[in-house]
């Protein structure tokens, strides 16, 4: 009889203590959900970040590149079809590379 007495009190823990755990296990739930869930919001808002950092440093060159060479200004204006005035562009729609012969009449 002692030895039921023990295997009947340890069912009584086992049960209470797993009855416990899963009561925690059902309130902290939700917020381990959310806390992976955030966990990638704040990795996919890092990557833009970093996508964001890179476009901003490329313009940072072509800006630093406006300001130190007159030549690159002038590719980028011409690119635009602006033209100096005493310059023609002759434009060769049929050519698939759509070439642009630029003649400077001096």
């Amino acid at each position: 009889m002692k030895y039921w007495n023990v295997i009947i009190n340890s069912a009584w823990i086992a049960a209470t203590a797993a009855i416990v755990l899963t009561g925690l296990g059902m309130i902290f739930m939700p917020e381990l959900r959310q806390y992976h869930q955030n966990n990638k919001t704040i990795a996919a808002l890092a990557s833009d970040i970093n996508q964001e950092n890179k476009t901003y440093h490329e313009y940072k060159k072509k800006q630093e590149r406006f300001r130190t060479e007159p030549e690159y200004v002038e590719q980028i204006a011409h690119e635009q079809g602006l033209v100096y005035p005493h310059e023609k562009i002759f434009n060769y729609e049929g050519d698939k590379n759509q070439t642009t012969i630029k003649d400077r009449i001096n």
